[in-house]
């Protein structure tokens, strides 16, 4: 695995644990700055602690050098970019299609880390 295709994946990393703690940890602070109105409910948290769980699978593949991993990652994210812009659109939130835009990035990055 390339420096760059760890960056790519440590990038994920880092905001997949952001995410993941400030939804589990502060939800109300969060769901204020991506716009989302404040809640109540312990949905949020529940994604919070399954971001960081996905996030210890980032961490395990960097650290395997797990190339499948990454590949495999790829798509599973672009389909997390197209779920989060219909959501955007569907009920009117643009700042899940900034999140969206932001995923899409960084899966864009690690696609074009695994072609050098």
């Amino acid at each position: 695995m390339t420096k760059n295709c760890k960056n790519s994946l440590y990038a994920q990393l880092f905001y997949m644990v952001g995410v993941g703690a400030g939804f589990l940890f502060m939800p109300q602070i969060v769901s204020s700055l991506l716009l989302l109105g404040p809640t109540e409910e312990v949905w949020i948290r529940v994604l919070g602690a399954l971001a960081l769980v996905f996030g210890s699978y980032y961490y395990a593949a960097i650290q395997q050098e797990s190339l499948w991993f990454a590949k495999a990652s790829i798509a599973g994210r672009y389909g997390f970019v197209v779920a989060l812009w219909v959501l955007a659109y569907l009920f009117d939130i643009p700042m899940l299609g900034a999140v969206g835009a932001l995923e899409g990035a960084l899966a864009v990055w690690t696609q074009l880390a695994l072609k050098r």
